[in-house]
């Protein structure tokens, strides 16, 4: 175990000598405390470290401190293992932010409690104050100054630190006084009423992109009104450097926001501008963009830099696209200035993003990039719903995302290599992401959820992606070319549980492909302990790896998965693979047949608690399994020596 003491002395040190220097900074911590080798797996960016025990935990946060709300993303990518060459797949990481009310590792114990997330895959079972994977996002909401605790296992050993220390600066001292702006449409509000904070400069502005201009500078907070509706004939554009917060004051429902913007050109909020290189840590919050059924309508975007945003509890409908993070805007604007560069710590968290009319929900280009706690449905009539084009140290997680148009995704995580002025070598990968925990519903779609290339002219790099404990269902009748499709590389799926009742005649779980144009096929892809269920009566793959044409999936891994149609018809199986170009996959230990009884606590199973068996002992699916790095099931609890198929612990 490393010397805690010693850690938080050093990393406090570092944290205050940020704050007295203004200055961004980094902290890591080694679980071993000494410098070791690197393992061939590990990220070439990593430092080389020479290993002084079975772990050598590796934490790196975005940032150490700022004001609340704060949104710190953590990296352990860089962790070594001596029983593994490849711990960003194969160690379990457990996460504890220190924000708990009953931690007993916060140096300055905030008022708030323990809660858990309402939406995704176990909503009302995951807390919102611990993560799991190599990489995670956290958003301190409340003052003070925490330890962030950090645990790996190998499922021999275990390791943990809390060398990590976040301050988390108090916004009522940051922007006190005339620092903070009230904004009133209709009246002018008064200092220390209604929730305007008491020595506030205060303002009646019915113009939301005027009142931005006005008082959306470095240190300022403006606070609109509760309840009131604000009006906008074009964008309002926030391009100064922070720390700066846009929100709301007062107590009752959030201030609307009403563009009368007609297109792209109009978005109701607009970050960054290309003659600004240093648009960074904002907050918007609390905030409802009512698109009124305009489909050329954006809810926010980008026009430049624009680094450190967080976007929090917003409510964005009704509108052509909700949030759009274009990488072209920062690429074309490289070729002005040979200096922009991609947009870098956005986080989006605990919002309600509904009604696409032309465009998307998401459409994200950006390295550490965040998605946590929203709500995001129906783009039926647009696009897909949720469409990241690349990102670097990427956490997607405990969200509910549904409903996309016929013939797109309800998720896509894609990696491009067009932006050629702003994305070179290593970063032309997306890499290092995390999507876990998160309800998927595909409604029209034939493929809900998809990694891999954006065009078949593009070549798609992915390194390090990591699929757990997500919940697929709502298939519809365009479905299932594959529940979840990949096209990638580096990429391990497990504990995923799949519904796809309601597909068409040929149903598919997971299908891994092969090349398509000038991306490389599917490789070392590992699928564990997935469990892929339908009532349908129709041919039923879990599983399919492509092996057609001259790039097959290769290096496929398949191992304590179960497949189960009770109602499947003749043709039904656990893995598919067409083609003749050999036998890329190595399968063991996964169902045998689909209709034979998986014993869930019921069938048809309709939440992920249903697909538990209730057997015992030998009887089919439990103790079939063997051991693999998965260490603990769905619903994390710990995995034991004998492992069963699926998901989910008897």
């Amino acid at each position: 175990m490393p010397n805690n003491k010693s850690c938080r002395s050093r990393v406090l040190l570092r944290a205050l000598l940020a704050i007295v220097f203004a200055v961004p900074s980094l902290a890591s911590c080694n679980g071993g405390g000494t410098p070791a080798s690197v393992s061939p797996a590990l990220p070439a960016r990593c430092v080389a470290k020479q290993a002084t025990g079975p772990i050598t935990l590796s934490v790196v946060p975005s940032r150490i401190n700022g004001v609340a709300p704060l949104s710190i993303f953590f990296d352990a990518s860089c962790t070594t293992a001596n029983a593994t060459a490849y711990p960003f797949h194969e160690l379990e990481f457990q996460w504890d932010f220190g924000d708990r009310t009953n931690g007993n590792l916060n140096l300055s114990p905030p008022v708030g409690g323990t809660s858990t997330w309402n939406t995704g895959s176990n909503a009302g079972g995951n807390s919102r104050n611990a993560a799991t994977g190599p990489e995670a996002a956290h958003v301190y909401e409340t003052p003070g100054t925490y330890a962030v605790t950090l645990t790996a296992t190998d499922g021999t050993h275990q390791v943990s630190n809390s060398c990590a220390q976040i301050v988390v600066q108090d916004p009522d001292i940051i922007f006190a006084g005339t620092n903070t702006i009230c904004v009133a449409a209709t009246s002018l509000p008064v200092a220390g009423s209604d929730g305007c904070p008491v020595g506030a400069n205060t303002a009646q502005q019915p113009n939301f992109a005027t009142a931005i201009s006005s008082y959306a500078k470095t240190g300022k907070r403006v606070l609109f009104k509760h309840d009131d509706t604000f009006t906008e004939t074009a964008s309002a554009i926030i391009a100064s450097t922070g720390p700066g917060t846009i929100g709301m004051y007062g107590s009752g429902a959030k201030p609307i926001i009403h563009s009368s913007g007609t297109s792209e050109s109009n978005a109701v909020i607009r970050l960054g501008a290309p003659s600004t290189l240093t648009m960074q840590d904002w907050r918007i919050m609390d905030l409802e963009i009512d698109g009124q059924s305009i489909s050329g309508q954006v809810g926010i975007d980008e026009n430049g830099d624009a680094d450190q945003i967080t976007l929090l509890r917003m409510n964005i409908h009704n509108i052509g696209d909700a949030v759009f993070f274009n990488g072209g805007i920062v690429n074309l604007d490289w070729r002005l200035d040979n200096q922009t560069h991609m947009y870098d710590q956005i986080t989006i968290q605990d919002g309600n993003f509904h009604t696409f009319l032309n465009g998307y929900g998401f459409f994200i280009f950006a390295n550490h990039f965040a998605a946590m706690g929203n709500y995001l449905d129906d783009a039926t009539a647009a696009q897909h719903v949720f469409r990241i084009m690349h990102t670097f140290n990427g956490f997607i997680s405990n969200n509910t995302i549904g409903h996309p148009a016929l013939t797109k995704q309800t998720f896509t995580l894609r990696s491009t290599s067009s932006l050629t002025n702003i994305m070179n070598g290593p970063a032309t990968y997306t890499q290092a992401v995390v999507v876990s925990d998160n309800k998927f519903i595909g409604g029209l779609s034939n493929q809900p959820v998809t990694v891999g290339p954006s065009t078949s002219t593009d070549v798609a790099n992915f390194k390090d992606i990591i699929f757990e404990r997500n919940w697929y269902t709502g298939a519809g009748a365009a479905c299932c070319a594959g529940m979840l499709t990949i096209e990638a590389q580096d990429m391990t799926v497990r504990n995923e549980v799949m519904d796809i009742t309601g597909a068409g005649s040929l149903q598919l779980g997971i299908n891994v492909e092969s090349a398509t144009g000038n991306s490389p096929a599917s490789n070392n892809v590992r699928l564990y302990n997935n469990t892929i269920f339908s009532n349908d009566a129709a041919d039923f793959f879990a599983m399919e790896t492509q092996t057609l044409g001259a790039s097959p999936a290769k290096n496929i891994t398949a191992k304590n998965n179960l497949g189960y149609a009770p109602n499947g018809t003749a043709g039904s199986g656990f893995l598919r693979q067409p083609g003749s170009w050999g036998t890329p996959t190595t399968a063991s230990n996964n169902s045998s047949t689909m209709t034979a009884n998986a014993h869930f606590t019921a069938v048809p199973p309709t939440a992920p608690a249903q697909f538990r068996p209730t057997c015992t002992g030998t009887t089919y699916p439990c103790a079939q399994g063997v051991i693999v790095p998965v260490w603990s099931d769905f619903f994390r609890v710990p995995q034991t020596t004998s492992r069963s198929l699926g998901a989910v612990l008897p």
